[in-house]
């Protein structure tokens, strides 16, 4: 996103501000600057000027140690506190804890925890502050059922002319059909819904900014005590059914993150696992 200095709508609460100068100098395409006074302005570049125009990246109302900045609409008071921030400890156990899930509960998320979720989520920085990843979804376990129903004709129907998944081949197809054949969801693990992450492959880099969304989406989906397992077969599968990305709403141009599905589990987990002892960390000379 890149704004002009009118659309930035910069507003400065000049009984707050303290001309510290922080807003100046972390704004790093000097959109930013200080007047004569020594209060903060945006700059009068060339707009078309991409490089020396807003960013609408925030950061400057963020750093303001006093809340006397106010940019793209947003004020201050909204704005999370970075006091709240959990303990790296709470981080930590998070991150040991959370566990794939293949075993789930036939119930929905509910949608307003779903909604809040994403909207969380959404946050998950991007290159260039270009903010384009966009979430596809289902809005319940029997729209997601349907699809799946679908979805698996049309693998099969490619498999029938030879055309297997990406990464996949024949060997690998037929036991995922058999599966399939004795009532296994082997493929979305009777999951009651689908995240689907993607992105446009114009700006910035998509294939980072979509694996960085769904990292946090995995995280935060645990955070709230629910399941998640990426569906690899799903993803290679996408690739070769291009009318099925049609039926999703999702644009040709789009890059597609490998699925990620997730609902309430039906095995829970009481303590994480200890890693074997294999972890190589490497110093590089400079």
């Amino acid at each position: 996103m890149r704004l002009t200095a009118a659309q930035a709508c910069l507003k400065v609460d000049y009984n707050k501000c303290t001309k510290c100068g922080l807003c100046t100098k972390i704004c790093w395409t000097h959109a930013m600057v200080k007047n004569q006074e020594g209060y903060p302005v945006m700059s009068q570049s060339d707009p078309s000027d991409s490089w020396h125009s807003c960013w609408a990246c925030q950061r400057c109302m963020a750093v303001c140690p006093t809340g006397a900045l106010s940019i793209c609409g947003k004020d201050p008071a909204d704005s999370v506190l970075t006091a709240d921030r959990p303990s790296p400890q709470a981080v930590e156990t998070l991150m040991l804890t959370r566990r794939t899930c293949r075993n789930f509960k036939d119930e929905d998320v509910p949608r307003a925890t779903l909604e809040h979720i994403l909207s969380i989520v959404g946050n998950a920085p991007s290159g260039g502050c270009h903010q384009q990843v966009e979430f596809t979804t289902f809005p319940d376990k029997g729209a997601f059922a349907r699809f799946k129903t679908y979805f698996w004709e049309r693998v099969q129907a490619n498999a029938e002319q030879g055309i297997y998944p990406e990464g996949f081949n024949a060997r690998d197809f037929a036991l995922v059909k058999k599966g399939m054949d004795h009532g296994k969801d082997v493929i979305f693990r009777g999951a009651p819904n689908v995240l689907l992450i993607h992105a446009a492959m114009t700006r910035g880099d998509w294939v980072v900014d979509t694996s960085i969304a769904m990292s946090y989406a995995e995280l935060l989906f645990n955070a709230y005590g629910l399941g998640t397992v990426v569906a690899s077969f799903a993803g290679a599968a996408l690739k070769k059914l291009p009318d099925v990305r049609t039926r999703l709403g999702i644009p040709e141009d789009h890059f597609l993150q490998c699925p990620l599905i997730f609902g309430v589990p039906a095995i829970t987990f009481p303590r994480g696992v200890q890693r074997f002892d294999h972890l190589k960390i490497h110093m590089a000379n400079s």
